[in-house]
């Protein structure tokens, strides 16, 4: 039995909070609450999450607080350059 902390990636847009246009990245966005809660189980379950986006490079700091917003600590992030 594999008992290793399983990685997943994560996408943000439209798999955590609904889709938004790139003019909109520095509004707070509609969580998918559902898909929210799914991810904390699995971080509670040992998993090691790492958000991934095409978000451009220089909103990585707003992102970064609008998942901890969303309640992930310590979390990977995997933004556009």
């Amino acid at each position: 039995m594999d008992v290793r902390p399983k990685t997943i990636f994560c996408d943000i847009d439209g798999t955590i909070v609904k889709a938004q246009p790139r003019h909109a990245y520095f509004e707070d966005p509609e969580p998918l609450t559902k898909n929210v809660q799914r991810i904390k189980e699995m971080i509670e379950n040992g998993s090691v999450v790492i958000f991934t986006t095409a978000r451009p490079k220089h909103i990585e700091e707003r992102t970064r607080q609008m998942l901890t917003g969303l309640g992930f600590e310590n979390f990977q992030l995997i933004i556009n350059e």
